[in-house]
Parts: C-alpha cells; sequence; structure tokens
C-alpha cells in the first residue's frame, strides 16, 4: 500500500518519521510530505529535519492547498494533528463520497490534555484511534454514534514494553516540556531539582533533554518562554554532571536509566523502552498549570506519580499492570491499521 505521511512541525514531524519506520518494515510505501505552505505550519529546524529523516522529506508540498488529484494515488492518509487543509478535505461531504480517495486516518499528537476537543477535530476521518482504552470507553459511543467507519485505540509511542527494567545507577534524563511548567516560578523549582539530583549524584550524568534549542521554532504555537540552559545559567553555575542535549528521543532512550518528567509525552516513550520513569506534578504553582491536572488524570491509576522526596531521592515504582494495559498495544496496532486501510480500499 502506498501511504502518504503528512507533517508541517516538529511535533507532527516526529511521529511521521516513526510511522513511517514501523509501516516501512512491514513492507509498504511511506512517502513524507512537508506541508511547508500550511496555514499551520511552523518552522522546523534544519537541526530536527536532518535528525529525524535520513534525506529529508520526500516530498515539500508547493502551494497551501492539498490537491485532490494528487491524492488519487495514495491509499491512506495519515496524520496526528489536523491542519486546517486537512479538515477542509475530510468536512468535505462531497469530496468525502468519491470512491476514488484514500482513507483519511487520524492519530493524536502524544498525550491528549483536551480529549473533547480531540474527538471534535477528527470527527469526519474514516478511522480514528484513541490514544487508550480508557479514552476508548469515554469517548466511544459518541464516535461510533456520529457513524465513523472505524474506531480503536493505541499509538506508535505508546507500544508495550517488551520488559520493565531496573536502574542501573547510569544516566538520567529529564525530559522538558515546551510550555509546562508554565510558570517563571515552577520552572526555577525543577531547576533546582535537577541541581539537587546533580549535585547528590556526582557519579551520575544527568541529561536535560531538551523539546528544541534555545531561539530555534520561535513561531511553533508551543513557545518556551522561560527555558533551562538560560535558567542555570542566570542563576548557578552548571554542575559538571549535568548536561543540555537536543538528541533524538530514540539516542535518549537508548542510553538513559533513569527518565524524569512534568508534563511531556516522553514519559510514555520512557515507559514503552521499559525505561524506569517518574512523573512529578506536585511543582511550584502547579495550579496555574493546566497540563499538571491533566497529567494527574492520566497517570492517576499509574503508580509513577511520585511527591518530591521521591524525586530527589530518585525512588521510581513500576508502573501498576493494570493502567499498563489500557495504555499501551503490541504492536497489533499495526495490523489492525494496516487491515482497516485494506478493507477500505477494496471497497472504494
Amino acid at each position: 500500500m502506498k501511504i502518504l505521511l503528512p507533517f508541517f512541525d516538529d511535533s507532527s514531524l516526529l511521529f511521521a518519521a516513526r510511522m513511517s519506520e514501523e509501516l516501512t518494515r512491514r513492507g509498504h510505501d511511506c512517502v513524507s510530505y512537508y506541508m511547508k505552505y500550511s496555514r499551520d505550519a511552523a518552522q522546523i529546524s534544519d537541526r530536527q529535519m536532518n535528525a529525524n529523516t535520513e534525506n529529508g522529506p520526500d516530498l515539500v508540498a508547493e502551494e497551501e492547498a492539498l490537491s485532490t488529484e494528487f491524492l488519487r494515488s495514495f491509499d491512506a492518509v495519515i496524520v496526528c494533528r489536523v491542519t486546517r487543509e486537512i479538515r477542509d478535505l475530510v468536512n468535505n461531504k462531497a469530496y468525502m463520497a468519491e470512491g476514488k480517495r484514500p482513507c483519511f486516518i487520524a492519530f493524536q499528537p502524544g498525550l491528549e490534555f483536551t480529549p473533547e476537543r480531540g474527538v471534535r477535530n477528527r470527527r469526519n476521518f474514516d478511522v480514528v484511534f484513541l490514544n487508550s482504552q480508557t479514552d476508548a470507553d469515554a469517548y466511544g459511543p459518541e464516535i461510533t454514534g456520529r457513524g465513523w467507519k472505524h474506531v480503536s485505540w493505541g499509538h506508535p509511542y505508546f507500544l508495550k514494553p517488551a520488559e520493565l527494567r531496573d536502574d542501573r545507577g547510569g544516566d538520567i534524563f529529564f525530559f522538558a516540556q515546551a510550555i509546562s511548567p508554565v510558570t517563571y516560578n515552577s520552572r526555577i523549582h525543577i531547576a533546582e531539582v535537577l541541581r539537587a539530583i546533580a549535585l547528590a549524584n556526582p557519579h551520575r550524568q544527568l541529561f536535560v533533554k531538551l523539546r528544541h534549542l534555545p531561539n530555534e521554532n520561535t513561531d511553533h504555537v508551543h513557545r518556551e518562554e522561560f527555558n533551562y540552559p538560560d535558567l542555570f545559567k542566570d542563576l548557578w553555575e552548571v554542575p559538571e554532571n549535568i548536561v543540555f542535549s537536543a538528541c533524538t528521543m530514540k539516542e535518549a532512550l537508548a542510553r538513559a536509566s533513569l527518565a524524569l518528567t512534568c508534563t511531556s509525552t516522553a514519559a510514555m516513550d520512557a515507559l514503552s523502552a521499559g525505561v524506569p520513569t517518574i512523573v512529578y506534578t506536585d511543582y511550584v504553582e502547579n495550579y496555574r498549570d493546566r497540563m499538571a491536572g491533566a497529567m494527574q488524570r492520566i497517570f492517576r491509576d499509574s503508580g509513577i506519580i511520585m511527591p518530591l522526596k521521591s524525586v530527589l531521592y530518585l525512588d521510581y515504582r513500576k508502573p501498576r499492570m493494570s493502567w499498563l494495559e489500557r495504555h499501551f498495544r503490541d504492536e497489533t496496532i499495526f495490523l489492525e491499521l494496516l487491515r482497516v486501510v485494506s478493507k477500505f480500499t477494496m471497497k472504494a
């Protein structure tokens, strides 16, 4: 099958790269398509593009619109974030009623902090994958009531871990999120926590894994106001074992012995890789951060949200299996995806 993977910012680039890797490995023709002129497009730096694509995107859009003639050659269009151009297509009843068109499939870009809006933005797609069995139970009846063809759950980032490892005493990775914690005081608090951990563990490197470098992607919808390198530079001498890194997620997870985060989807990536993971949401002024509450809701039953004392002592817990089973699928998610596309193309 021939599958189009549109992207327009760093989040959708990461998704397209991951989905392409999984489907290409299964023998399908995946085309990455940089929607450079989308009304929703945000700058992608050369560093990010090179880190996540071997030779750049397969195609770069020459204009804002997605031509229906161009789309005819594809069996499926798979997205995580929905641009206005794609939304215009799937909301066009006449176009969606045509026989020769691709199957439109929507995932979610990562952890969904506003699930109601996420469902609403995907309501006219042929296929929708929600993030978890919990979300499918909560929103599935609404979706199926609208007559959508196929609704399921799962995400290419959220695959069941082969094993849940123990902390080996190696590198610690803190996965930063661009806009959360949201206030200056909460960011200072997190920086103090990281500094304390580094000073208490001089034999371990603590990597602050940045979403992007300072002054990179400044037009992104998630613009980072208080970046960690500048906070450290302004306040203290940086401990020798703290490293600021913009390496890829794959590189980070390959060397991480322990993962820390506040509200990043990286918590799911780390768990999927079997890395011991701590989620910390009880930071200063967290009541001003809507993501803190959403993170607490998603991870409420996981067992890995830890208080400050546990964070400082790197006291982690393995996730509860009941929670893991409702949020992580095995690789049959890709077989289901391809089966649905095959069924759609046979009917077209």
